[in-house]
Formats: C-alpha cells, sequence, structure tokens
C-alpha cells in the first residue's frame, strides 16, 4: 500500500525557463574562472570527477580551495541561474487541485528536485506551494553525486517522509526521475507534457507508463 506520492519539481508540477545549456556549463565555467584548463576535466561526464579533477589541479599549483569551497561556488552559479527567468514560470494546469486532493486522503506529499534549494523554495513560495510538502529534498541537500539518477536521492526523500521507499510513488517527466525510483524501489509514473519530455519518452526502450499531462493524475490515487 503506498503512503507517499513525490514529485519532480521543473517539467512535473512547474513549466519553467530554465536555461539548461548555460546551467550545464557551470562547473565548466566556475573552474576556468579558476584558472583550471579545460583539457583537465573536458572528457569527464559527471559533476563529481569534473570537480574532483579540478581540485586536484587547483591544488598541484599551489591554489589553498576545498572541495567544499569550490561545491560552494558552483551551487551558488547554478542557483543565480536557475532563477534568473523564474517570472516567466508557472504552475501546470490542475497542480494545485492534485494536491489538495492527494493532501485531503493523507498522503504524505514529497518534493525531489535537481535543482538547488534557493531556486526550489523560492519557486514553491512564488505559487503558494510549498506548505504541500512534508519533506523536500535539492540538488545541494547533499554532496555532488547523491542526486537522481542515483538511488540514494530516493532514499533521502523517503526518510524524509517517514516511508520506505517501496511505499512511494515518484512522478516526474525524465529518464533520469524513471531510473531514480526504479533503482530505489519506488514506483513511477512518467509525464510528457512538452516537446522535449514526449521526444525523450519516444526514444527510450524501456519507459513506463506515462501520462500526458498532470491532470491525468486526478483520481488516481
Amino acid at each position: 500500500m503506498f503512503k507517499a506520492i513525490g514529485f519532480d519539481m521543473d517539467g512535473t508540477l512547474i513549466d519553467s525557463d530554465i536555461d539548461y545549456a548555460r546551467l550545464g556549463m557551470v562547473e565548466h565555467d566556475v573552474l576556468t574562472s579558476l584558472g583550471v584548463p579545460s583539457k583537465v576535466f573536458a572528457h569527464m561526464m559527471s559533476e563529481k570527477d569534473m570537480l574532483v579533477a579540478g581540485i586536484d589541479y587547483l591544488h598541484s599549483i599551489g591554489k589553498d580551495i576545498s572541495s567544499d569551497e569550490l561545491e560552494r561556488m558552483v551551487n551558488e552559479e547554478s542557483t543565480r541561474i536557475e532563477t534568473l527567468n523564474i517570472s516567466s514560470s508557472k504552475p501546470f494546469p490542475m497542480v494545485r487541485e492534485l494536491l489538495d486532493e492527494i493532501s485531503s486522503k493523507g498522503y504524505k506529499i514529497g518534493l525531489l528536485s535537481r535543482g538547488h534549494r534557493g531556486y526550489v523554495l523560492k519557486t514553491m513560495d512564488r505559487f503558494d506551494l510549498t506548505g504541500y510538502f512534508d519533506a523536500i529534498e535539492a540538488y545541494d541537500d547533499h554532496p555532488v553525486g547523491e542526486q537522481k539518477p542515483n538511488p540514494v536521492a530516493m532514499e533521502y526523500l523517503a526518510k524524509g517522509l517517514g516511508v520506505r521507499t517501496d511505499e512511494m510513488i515518484y512522478v516526474g517527466d525524465a529518464v533520469t526521475d524513471y531510473l531514480c525510483a526504479r533503482d530505489s524501489g519506488a514506483a513511477f509514473i512518467g509525464l510528457a507534457q512538452n516537446e522535449h519530455s514526449r521526444t525523450m519518452w519516444e526514444s527510450y526502450d524501456h519507459r513506463p507508463e506515462i501520462l500526458n499531462n498532470i491532470s491525468e493524475l486526478i483520481g488516481r490515487f
């Protein structure tokens, strides 16, 4: 029996306007601004590997900077970029009605986002949605590498909600959301509310149940 329902934020609850190309360059931009040549980390795929390589290089040339300080710089710049266009974001239709219904039925409600906490809370507060959530987990709440699709991210959310992961349903719009839920033992429902999400799911061989919009969840639980 499910006791909790978790949600992704961007593309799921909120029709957001984030410059993801710019956001994806944050580690590169911060490291090069500190004097790290891009060739040091250009071949690396994960944020964690890039930051480790950057720290190693900076220490090798005598610059005294800690991993925590570097992560803080990256997180601050990421938050700045995420919030740049927040005024043009809006909740998808029927989000508040869905959250009202779920809450009235006694489910715990969680939010697990790859957005940074400052941005997530500013967005939720902007639309007066914060009070619906019993637990919120954001990108910078935990060390780099422990975010979606790592299943430990879902375990953090479940712990915050006081349930097991197999007592949760998670709703998201991306493959990373699905993999995080699947590998943690949580159930999953996918959304394809924009062209990007639809194209992504159509190209994914093992796609789960996909709904066209979040309003289709009303009356589902």
